[in-house]
């Protein structure tokens, strides 16, 4: 699973583009993770968001727990 997301962050980060410094890629790195975790509905995840979808675990955990 982590060798795709690094796939990933390759395909829509760093291919194709010019950074003039290691803070620029740092960056974009950065904003994508932050976009990706926020937006991007992932079919494992039931189409929830990374965020969304551990939010729900978190919920059910905690709810499993009190009972």
């Amino acid at each position: 699973m982590a060798e795709r997301f690094i796939r990933t962050i390759k395909e829509q980060v760093i291919y194709g583009r010019v950074f003039q410094n290691l803070q620029e890629v740092r960056e974009a790195v950065r904003h994508f993770v932050d976009t990706y975790n926020r937006e991007w509905l992932v079919e494992k995840n039931g189409f929830l968001s990374p965020w969304q979808a551990k939010a729900q675990w978190l919920y059910q955990d905690s709810t499993a727990r009190a009972a």
